[in-house]
């Protein structure tokens, strides 16, 4: 007798009525991260490298005596601050000439359409400056203002195009 309730109970007779769930399910939107790469820079004996990963201008301007700024309007850098160089996880890098630093080099490695521009600056590059843009078109632009000096250079490698401008 117990063992037919225990039947019943646990069957899955016609007669019984499913269980409806309380309530209907609500339907949600979640926002997600944003899936932009950060522009990255890392620095490794003497040598700064700075990837660009959005098509954007990367502006640079130099202070003097091997102080530096470096801007982006899409790209958030991120690496490691050290003294001499400051800039994670924002818009802007900062070098100044407590950084042992001998070379600038620039790439693009995922970005299409990273531009560089040398900007208007108060005082002269004193490091080297490599810049390979290969992706399209990997422009490159450099103010009259704009001077290496000593052994300082610039080499650029790109797809696009380099253009000089005089401004009296």
């Amino acid at each position: 007798m117990l063992l037919n309730a225990f039947r019943r109970l646990f069957s899955n007779s016609p007669n019984r009525k499913a269980r409806r769930a309380s309530g209907s399910p609500r339907l949600e939107l979640l926002s997600l991260e944003q899936r932009i790469n950060p522009a990255t820079f890392a620095y490794t004996g003497g040598i700064l490298t700075i990837d660009l990963n959005q098509a954007d201008d990367f502006r640079m301007t130099s202070l003097g005596g091997g102080n530096y700024k470096f801007y982006s309007n899409k790209d958030i850098f991120t690496g490691k601050d050290i003294t001499g160089l400051s800039g994670n996880e924002s818009g802007t890098l900062t070098i100044t000439s407590d950084l042992a630093l001998t070379n600038v080099n620039i790439t693009d490695s995922t970005s299409t359409g990273a531009k560089v521009k040398f900007d208007a600056s108060t005082g002269a590059y004193v490091d080297n400056f490599s810049i390979v843009l290969d992706k399209t078109p990997g422009a490159v632009t450099v103010y009259s203002d704009t001077t290496f000096s000593g052994a300082a250079s610039l080499t650029v490698n790109t797809t696009g195009s380099v253009s000089f401008s005089i401004f009296d």
